[in-house]
């Protein structure tokens, strides 16, 4: 029954962040909110919703008293490692990814640091308020230069709204549903992990993990269906630097301090930065990840469940 509550949860959660996004990006069109704006922040954040939501509910069951760190980190790393690995490798078999150097460098290698700084902080075995804070400020950091380095590029076409009373609608509605689901999802899988006898920490990274990811997957496959690679590329990059940096920083903040199981340390964190900088050196090799690039990074993905598999 858990099991059916955990599916339930992760639909409901992207339906809600479907909705929230639609609604976020449909008011910044109304009131004129530079399009470059809603690309950078609305569609990446709307995108981690899920993510984000997870990430809130979690660490509010941790301050309640639960433990439930390793639900919050674990989706973390989930979400990092399958955007990083298989949806990377999805999105390149529905087309080829078409990446300008320049991007991969800067992104690309920001989304490396951000693992680095993520593990650096958990080191001790905990991620301090302080050190939460100062992974919000970096990511706070690199969101202001790419909105200075990238402020003169061309503005994306104005689409028309359904109304102002609608478009609150979605977004009230959409967020409910995210806080509704968000909740059904860490309490199932807290039960699950009881009831099985498995570690939080495994089911976030498997189930949570790749289950949130399933926005990225959407726009992203979208993206490079429409010829647009260096998009989905951005989406999946941004997102995957977005999760190492903002959702231990906002866990570390809320939770005035959040505990990290031994298993992320000693193999979770390492094996998805050497997946993750294996998949920016094959975007460096090529100027058009195709779908033997594609194929390699899929199996990244299950490469690191195997070695989890033997290791831990």
């Amino acid at each position: 029954m858990d099991a059916f509550f955990l599916v339930f949860g992760l639909t409901g959660l992207w339906l809600g962040s479907q909705l929230a996004v639609r609604g976020a990006q449909n008011i910044s069109q109304h009131f004129r909110i530079s399009p470059l704006f809603v690309g950078l922040v609305i569609l990446a954040i709307g995108t981690d919703l899920p993510e984000l939501s997870v990430t809130i509910a979690g660490t509010l069951k941790e301050t309640a008293g639960a433990d439930a760190s390793g639900v919050v980190l674990g989706n973390a790393i989930g979400s990092i490692l399958s955007q990083g690995t298989l949806i990377v490798g999805i999105t390149a078999f529905f087309g080829t990814l078409a990446v300008a150097r320049r991007m991969v460098l800067r992104d690309g290698l920001m989304m490396l640091a951000s693992l680095v700084f993520f593990l650096i902080s958990a080191l001790d075995g905990t991620i301090s308020t302080a050190e939460g804070v100062l992974l919000l400020s970096i990511y706070a950091i690199y969101l202001l230069l790419i909105l200075q380095t990238e402020r003169n590029r061309a503005e994306l076409p104005r689409k028309k709204t359904n109304g102002i009373f609608w478009t609150f609608i979605y977004l009230a509605g959409g967020l409910g549903l995210l806080v509704f689901s968000s909740s059904l999802v860490v309490d199932s899988t807290l039960r699950m992990a009881s009831a099985i006898g498995i570690s939080q920490v495994f089911i976030s990274i498997l189930a949570i993990g790749l289950g949130t990811s399933l926005p990225e997957l959407a726009t992203s496959v979208a993206a490079v269906r429409r010829g647009e690679g260096s998009l989905a590329f951005g989406n999946l990059v941004g997102s995957c630097t977005l999760d190492a940096l903002l959702l231990p920083g906002i866990g570390a903040l809320i939770a005035s301090g959040l505990p990290v199981d031994s298993a992320l340390l000693t193999y979770d964190l390492p094996a998805a930065l050497i997946a993750l900088t294996l998949v920016v050196i094959m975007f460096l090799m090529t100027k058009r990840f195709d779908r033997r690039y594609a194929l390699a990074a899929i199996i990244l993905y299950f490469l690191f469940f195997v070695g989890r598999a033997f290791i831990l």
